[in-house]
């Protein structure tokens, strides 16, 4: 039966009938199912005047039933929702738990409390106990970034990916630019010119 109403509920808000999905997914969410939970919140988020079935907080009460239930994307809106609100430590609790199921945005998030120095203590990422500290952990951001990056997908590749190679191309000191970079530019500006000569004789 629950195969069938998740059939119904994505049928019709496919068909922009989303009182339909509405009433379907709050069955298999009051059920406990944590994909329904977290497709009721988003429909909550996205459609707040086209559900004439209001429930109040719906999107964030969904949401954060979907997330205690160990469901990764729900995890991560709640630790972002919580970094809009101040909460920095229970967001970071929060983006490690996504982190552990694999979503790139709770790399990204624990990376930029790296990046910023936002002291939360200590957080455990895949069985791994982190502290995050008072002062900037250009380090760990990179690692957690890189992390992120290597997951794969195409959120994370563009999520992680540029920002960390805007990161790792501004951190560099001039001094490592000036004897690693500057070297190896210069050859290959050489080697083109090489190159080009012997093609055009």
């Amino acid at each position: 039966k629950q195969w069938y109403q998740r059939r119904v509920a994505i049928t019709a808000g496919q068909d922009g009938k989303y009182d339909d999905a509405f009433l379907e997914y709050l069955i298999l969410a009051e059920s406990g199912i944590e994909m329904a939970q977290y497709n009721l919140g988003w429909l909550c988020q996205q459609f707040p005047f086209e559900i004439t079935h209001q429930i109040p907080e719906c999107t964030r009460e969904y949401y954060s039933k979907s997330a205690g239930n160990g469901y990764g994307p729900s995890q991560a809106f709640l630790a972002n929702h919580l970094w809009k609100k101040g909460d920095y430590y229970e967001s970071a609790r929060w983006y490690a738990k996504a982190a552990d199921n694999k979503v790139d945005e709770g790399l990204f998030g624990l990376g930029y409390f790296a990046k910023e120095g936002i002291a939360v203590g200590v957080v455990t990422v895949n069985k791994t106990s982190i502290y995050f500290g008072p002062d900037q952990n250009i380090t760990l951001t990179k690692e957690l970034w890189s992390d992120c990056f290597h997951l794969g997908g195409e959120e994370a590749v563009v999520g992680c990916g540029v920002p960390l190679l805007w990161f790792t191309l501004t951190s560099i000191s001039l001094s490592t630019l000036l004897t690693t970079l500057l070297p190896a530019v210069s050859v290959l500006a050489v080697l083109a010119l090489v190159v080009s000569r012997c093609t055009n004789s």
